[in-house]
């Protein structure tokens, strides 16, 4: 692993600095079924990826959601699923994360 790349982030993973905002509750851990999506969030403003069927895997860039993707209304604070491996450069969150505790 090099420095400066946070590759495991344990505990509560608050803030994410960068584009990602504020991802509340343990990001680490996403359990359930993440082909539910409550609240608003089945319709996605902007150049967001579309997730097509089970959601528990987003191809691509993860930490670049560029559109309205940003404020997702609805409870997305918890998604349930195996969305907690995303492949692409999710595993590699450069900036302030490898300083989180």
């Amino acid at each position: 692993h090099r420095l400066g790349y946070a590759t495991s982030i344990p505990g509560d993973a608050t803030t994410i600095s960068g584009d990602a905002t504020t991802i509340p509750g343990d990001a680490t851990t996403i359990p359930g079924d993440a082909t539910t999506i409550p609240g608003d969030a089945t319709s996605i403003t902007g150049n967001a990826i579309t997730v097509p069927g089970d959601a528990t895997t987003i191809p691509g860039d993860a930490i670049s959601n560029p559109g309205g993707a940003t404020s997702i209304p609805g409870d997305v604070s918890s998604i349930p699923g195996i969305a907690a491996s995303i492949p692409g450069d999710a595993t590699s969150i450069p900036g302030d994360a490898p300083r989180i505790p």
